[in-house]
């Protein structure tokens, strides 16, 4: 029972201690949560579509719109290509269009191998999450470098811009 006692405490003290350090990741609440669906809109890049709908917490779709003096933070992306020879990867990017140009991707992945019907896919996680804050009129796109973008989806929240 000492070496509980003792234990306790200390493993306590320690997760505060942690805690506090490194803050807080993630939304603080629910209502910062968001997605950011591509559909239907192409970006300037051939085979791109930009990140422009949402789906809200009732079902309903709206434009997807990153309020004033806040970033979109996305935690995780899903995409779908098609045009694909079978077994091609697909080199997607998510990157922002502004003024009729592309910036540097700042999240890239490569698809699964494509199927015999030309498609693949790929989800995945981005653990620390990462931020976006297009300027005015620009617009967040996936691109990919082979085939074209069937859909893509973004999930995250929306934080203080800094």
């Amino acid at each position: 029972m000492r070496i509980g006692g003792l234990l306790g405490p200390l493993l306590i003290g320690v997760v505060t201690a942690s805690s506090a350090a490194a803050g807080v990741i993630g939304p603080a609440k629910a209502s910062t949560l968001a997605n950011a669906n591509a559909f239907f809109h192409p970006c300037t890049t051939v085979g791109s579509l930009a990140f422009d709908g949402a789906t809200t917490a009732d079902g309903q779709n709206v434009d997807f719109v990153i309020p004033a003096k806040k970033a979109f933070v996305a935690t995780s992306v899903s995409v779908k290509v098609h045009g694909l020879t079978a077994g091609t990867i697909a080199d997607v990017t998510i990157d922002i269009e502004a003024n009729g140009s592309t910036s540097n991707p700042l999240i890239e992945v490569f698809t699964a191998p494509a199927n015999a019907a030309g498609e693949a896919a790929q989800s995945f996680t981005l653990p620390t999450g990462v931020a976006f804050l297009p300027p005015a009129g620009g617009k967040i796109c996936a691109a990919v470098s082979s085939g074209v973008v069937d859909s893509a989806s973004m999930y995250g929240y929306f934080a203080p811009a800094k």
